[in-house]
C-alpha cells in the first residue's frame, strides 16, 4: 500500500473538475496566495543544506514513520512541484525541520537566541532550537492559508 502522502501527490496531477467535490477544492488549496508562497520560499535553505536534510529525514525519520515515499518524493521535489505548491513547499520544510535535528550544521539554528536566563544559556540550549526557522516559517503560512480558504468559502455560500 502506498503511503498517505503518495496518494496525495499523484492525485494532485488529476484535474479535480471530475474527482473532487468543491468543499475538496476549497480544503486543498485551489485558492491560494502567490505572496505567501513567495514568502515562503524566500527562508528555503540553500541546495546543498536541502540536499543533506532531506537525506537526514530518509534515515532517521521515514524510517521509522514511513510516511513519504522517497522516489515520488524525489520527483516531486527534482521537478520543482515546490516551487508552484504551497502545500507540497510545506512538506519540504517540515521535512526539513525534522531532519535538523539529526543535522550538525549551524545553518539549522534560528537567526535570533531564544531568551533564556544567563545561567542557562549554552551552546546546548541553542541546538534545541535546531529546525525552528522551517517550522516558523510554515506556522504562519498555514494559518494565514486557512483564512483565504475561509474567506473563500464564506464568500462562495454567500453568492
Amino acid at each position: 500500500m502506498l503511503p498517505f502522502w503518495v496518494l496525495i501527490l499523484s492525485f494532485s496531477q488529476i484535474s479535480c473538475n471530475s474527482l473532487c467535490l468543491q468543499w475538496e477544492l476549497a480544503y486543498e488549496g485551489e485558492v491560494s496566495s502567490s505572496e505567501t508562497l513567495s514568502e515562503l520560499l524566500q527562508n528555503w535553505p540553500l541546495s546543498d543544506l536541502v540536499t543533506a536534510l532531506i537525506d537526514l529525514y530518509f534515515l532517521h525519520c521515514n524510517s521509522m514513520f514511513p510516511l513519504l515515499h522517497r522516489p515520488t518524493f524525489g520527483r516531486h521535489f527534482a521537478d520543482g512541484l515546490y516551487e508552484h505548491n504551497i502545500w507540497f513547499a510545506c512538506l519540504c520544510m517540515s521535512v526539513f525541520a525534522l531532519a535538523s535535528r539529526y543535522s550538525d550544521d549551524p545553518r539549522v539554528l534560528l537567526d535570533e537566541p531564544v531568551e533564556t536566563p544567563v545561567e542557562e544559556q549554552s551552546e546546548q540550549s541553542r541546538w534545541q532550537t535546531a529546525g525552528f526557522r522551517y517550522y516558523f516559517s510554515i506556522l504562519g503560512k498555514i494559518v494565514s492559508l486557512r483564512i483565504i480558504l475561509k474567506d473563500s468559502v464564506n464568500h462562495r455560500s454567500r453568492e
